[in-house]
């Protein structure tokens, strides 16, 4: 019973298919700026976009105003997936996932799930749950140690928040292309995630295409280098989604 809030903006529908989900970061909505950048960039190239609010965020039904790592909102994902098919028309292979920071990691969980998509892209994204919850209590100045303990808490209360599991992820592509676009100065999703992803796609064979602004802190590349993030990522779609 979990009701969606979204966007859809149709810049070149029906006449084009092709469609880019955007989703948004951590405590964030569709209403942050590094979503409306980005999907101004996709919509003056003529992709259609649809905006997603989470669960537990913005205007989406709030179950328990918690995140779950992207082990929840992986399934808002596959959702507005179906929407698209069921009530737009879309085909799978026009449609393109672009994940920011926390929406990104639940990107990146979504192979796992749900294939029902030509290509995924991310910004800024951890490589998984566990990882960036270790370096987050830190940045908040607390031992790392009490990650493990909220973990195990949540565990207790029927949470899993690794159940999905990003290597595993990453190897049910089934050839589909990846993107990522990070920031080498990025204190808060730090570089060495972005790093971690590449080299298990290039070990893997994943066709991958990587993106990195040497100036740019978290999800500031949008604002530092628009014109080069602007190419890199319509031509990444335009390719792959045959437009």
């Amino acid at each position: 019973n979990i009701v969606l809030d979204g966007l859809w903006v149709p810049s070149s529908y029906p006449k084009n298919k092709e469609t880019i989900i955007i989703l948004h970061g951590l405590t964030a909505t569709y209403r942050e700026f590094n979503v409306l950048l980005t999907a101004s960039m996709l919509i003056k190239s003529n992709f259609n976009v649809l905006l997603v609010d989470f669960r537990n965020h913005g205007k989406s039904t709030c179950t328990n105003g918690r995140h779950a790592g992207g082990q929840k909102q992986v399934y808002d994902i596959s959702n507005s997936i179906e929407w698209l098919i069921k009530h737009k028309n879309i085909p799978s292979n026009k449609i393109g996932i672009h994940g920011i920071s926390g929406g990104a990691l639940s990107t990146l969980l979504l192979p796992k799930i749900d294939n029902r998509f030509a290509a995924i892209s991310l910004e800024s994204s951890p490589f998984d749950f566990n990882m960036i919850a270790k370096e987050e209590v830190n940045f908040q100045g607390f031992p790392s140690f009490l990650w493990r303990l909220a973990y195990w808490s949540a565990r207790l209360k029927g949470i899993h928040l690794d159940e999905i599991k990003t290597k595993d992820s990453l190897l049910n592509l089934k050839d589909k292309p990846l993107a990522i676009f990070h920031g080498v100065e990025d204190t808060r999703v730090r570089f060495h995630h972005a790093e971690k992803i590449r080299n298990f796609a290039i070990k893997h064979n994943i066709k991958l295409s990587f993106f990195s602004f040497k100036e740019s802190n978290h999800t500031e590349a949008l604002l530092i280098e628009p014109e080069n993030y602007s190419k890199y990522l319509t031509n990444f779609y335009k390719k792959n989604l045959n437009q």
